[in-house]
């Protein structure tokens, strides 16, 4: 009998900016043919964009930026996928889509060398938290950076 039960996604989740005047929902959408996540962005409670996100079930980690940009991280589903990281402007359309070989290319090491350390999804050691107009994270022990603005990801300095 297997021992690694993941529970199934919540159904819906909002994650606010720091400042607190965007929100982004993120809903699981039953039976949807491409993709199971919708993410609807407001800003100061009025919508501003709804439509699919990228990564199939939903992605595990959201962050939403004062400005209205976010970047979604991951796969509920734990399965690797050809999308890492999707970046969306504060209009909804899409910045960027990062895939594994830019995870590899950052982090400086192989795939399976961050696979075997992952903790949150399959790359992921740390959850991802917004400072500034910025994205700190982690993978296999490095920390790295995101920058929303032009979608690079990079080792963090120091």
């Amino acid at each position: 009998m297997a021992l690694d039960f993941v529970p199934g996604p919540p159904a819906l989740e909002t994650v606010t900016s720091p400042g607190g005047h965007w929100s982004l929902d993120i809903a699981v959408v039953p039976g949807a043919r491409t993709g199971f996540a919708q993410g609807t962005m407001r800003h100061r409670g009025v919508v501003a964009w709804r439509h699919g996100l990228a990564a199939p079930t939903r992605p595990r980690f959201a962050v939403v930026a004062d400005d209205g940009a976010a970047a979604l991280f991951g796969c509920w589903d734990n399965i690797p996928r050809d999308v890492s990281i999707e970046i969306l402007a504060p209009s909804g359309a899409r910045r960027g889509l990062l895939e594994e070989p830019a995870i590899v290319r950052a982090v400086g090491v192989p795939m399976r060398e961050i696979v075997a350390v992952a903790r949150h999804g399959v790359w992921l050691d740390r959850v991802p938290r917004m400072q500034g107009g910025l994205v700190w994270l982690g993978s296999a022990g490095r920390a790295l950076v995101l920058d929303l603005e032009d979608g690079t990801l990079r080792a963090a300095p120091g």
